[in-house]
């Protein structure tokens, strides 16, 4: 059986909390690990198997959408930080270029890594997160 088909990408997103230890999302960050390490598995698999399929995964930094504020307002109700601002602030503080991700960063990856310029790219996490996850 000839398992060879035309190929494609498939891009999953985790998170740069797979990577660093970051207070107040324990679970989260677990899960994002579990993302990153399925990615490899089928990476893997995809390619053993001959599908032509590349698979990696993107570790998007803080984006300033409900979902990062949420985090941001957790981090305060835990005692870590007087208020959001600040709670952001020491998130920007540990990111090298200085700011949070916006979404279209995180497209862009999405878009290089489906692209043919990525034909031999398989099984990894690209950080887009400024450098926090270093």
């Amino acid at each position: 059986m000839d398992r060879a088909g035309k190929g494609g990408a498939v891009v999953n997103i985790a998170s740069v909390a797979a990577t660093i230890a970051f207070p107040s999302i324990a679970v989260y960050s677990g899960t994002k690990s579990a993302v990153d390490r399925m990615t490899r598995v089928a990476a893997m698999e995809a390619g053993k198997l001959g599908y032509g399929i590349r698979v990696n995964c993107i570790y998007p930094g803080l984006i300033p959408t409900d979902m990062g504020l949420q985090l941001a307002n957790d981090i305060v109700k835990i005692g870590l930080a007087p208020d959001v601002n600040a709670a952001v602030g020491s998130v920007v503080e540990q990111t090298p270029l200085g700011k949070l991700a916006e979404v279209g960063d995180i497209a862009n990856a999405a878009v290089f890594l489906c692209s043919n310029e990525a034909r031999f790219i398989t099984g990894i996490g690209l950080p887009v997160d400024g450098g926090m996850g270093m």
